[in-house]
Formats: structure tokens, C-alpha cells, sequence
């Protein structure tokens, strides 16, 4: 085509990055980090997928009630910003989200997508569009399929607990697949942490133990 067959108003991106490249590997694990905020998708004990700084899972604060397990103590809450990536068929571009921790889907919550439909975690596999930015083909927008309306993290917070949101872009919603490598998934967290430990019953005493006046941070 020649340029005096354009038409007015139109715009043309030239494509940067020509190569061929997956946003995620099948059955591999990823973080889903916000690239305004830097926070993640976490899923918290409700079911509500919000964001938080990776690391608040991991230095979650421990009582001193127990000694005998603050060395192997490690909440679980680590793996709830820890999602598998499931390619569907043949289109690595579709992709649904499996918690490590829970085993639920990253999904929207009710049976319609609309603007400000709050992302929770399900029983329900939920397919996503992952579309590549022109500019920089390590990040993405996540998209409902055939609805324009992308993931969002409500006014790029960085605040424990942000709301994560469905929202009809104005601008480009942008988040980046960080891979995380786990030897053993089945293995309990402070396992994985701190092998040949034994494990205290600790899941048991955070559960049922109310919070104590003093904390000690790990």
C-alpha cells in the first residue's frame, strides 16, 4: 500500500520484537506482579485476590509462645502469590491461573465481567487474554476474553490489601509473569524451607491460637 492510499487518523505501530515468545510456560509457576505498584496478586483467606509486596507473606510475624517452632515456621501465605500458568489448547496467549496454596483459579467474582468486577479465586478455571505490549514484550495486559475490560489494581497502591479489579482501560493495565522455581510442590512450606525440620503441628497453632501481645518478626 502506498502511503497516499491511507486513510486520516490512522496509526501503525511497527512490531519491535518479531521473534515468537511464550508470556508463560506451560504448567510453570509464576509471580503476577503489577509493574506500577511492584505488589502481586495474593490471594487472601476470604478468596479475594488483592495486592501485597511478595515478602509480607514470607515475614509474616510469629509468636514467641512457641520457640520450639519459630525456626520452621513459615505461613503459607507465600504461596498464595504463587500461581501455575495453564496454556489453553493451542494459544499460549489464553491462559488460566491455579493458586499453589489452594488449588483455586484466578477469576472474577459472579458470572458476568463488568467494570469494577472484583478478581477472587475460585473452584472454576477461568481463561485470560494475555496481550504482549508493543513496546516491551515482558509485560502484559490481562484481558477477559472478548470483553474490553483488563485486570487492574485499583489506583496502582501499593497498600497491603489493594483492591485488584476488572476495569475498562483508558490506559494500559500492565503486569509482568515472574517465574518461580519450587523443588517439591507437594511439600509443605516450612519443609521447603528448612529440610529435615520437623513441623511442630505448626499450621495447627497458628489456626486455632489467638494473637499474642508480643511478635517477633522472621
Amino acid at each position: 500500500m502506498e502511503l497516499g492510499e491511507c486513510q486520516p487518523n490512522q496509526i501503525w505501530v511497527v512490531d519491535h520484537f518479531p521473534d515468537f515468545v511464550e508470556p508463560c510456560v506451560n504448567e510453570s509457576v509464576y509471580k503476577i506482579v503489577n509493574i506500577q505498584s511492584g505488589t502481586v496478586a495474593h490471594v487472601e483467606a476470604s478468596g479475594s485476590v488483592k495486592g501485597y509486596e511478595y515478602n509480607e507473606g514470607r515475614n509474616q510475624l510469629v509468636s514467641l509462645f512457641n520457640w520450639s517452632c519459630v525456626a520452621h515456621l513459615k505461613f503459607v501465605d507465600l504461596r498464595a502469590s504463587e500461581w501455575e500458568a495453564i496454556q489453553q489448547s493451542s494459544n499460549p496467549f489464553l491462559c488460566s491461573f491455579k493458586n499453589i496454596l489452594n488449588g483455586l483459579y484466578l477469576s472474577i467474582n459472579g458470572e458476568f465481567a463488568d467494570n469494577d468486577t472484583h478478581i477472587v479465586a475460585t473452584e472454576h478455571e477461568f481463561k485470560w487474554r494475555l496481550v504482549v505490549d508493543p513496546f516491551n514484550r515482558d509485560i502484559y495486559e490481562i484481558y477477559v476474553p472478548y470483553v474490553n475490560l483488563s485486570v487492574d489494581l485499583q489506583d496502582d497502591s501499593k497498600d497491603p490489601g489493594t483492591l485488584i479489579r476488572l476495569s475498562n482501560p483508558k490506559r494500559a493495565f500492565h503486569w509482568r509473569f515472574e517465574k518461580v522455581d519450587i523443588a517439591n510442590r507437594s511439600a509443605p512450606v516450612w519443609e521447603t524451607e528448612y529440610p529435615g525440620a520437623t513441623s511442630c503441628e505448626c499450621a495447627q497453632v497458628k489456626a486455632e491460637s489467638p494473637k499474642p501481645e508480643v511478635w517477633l518478626e522472621v
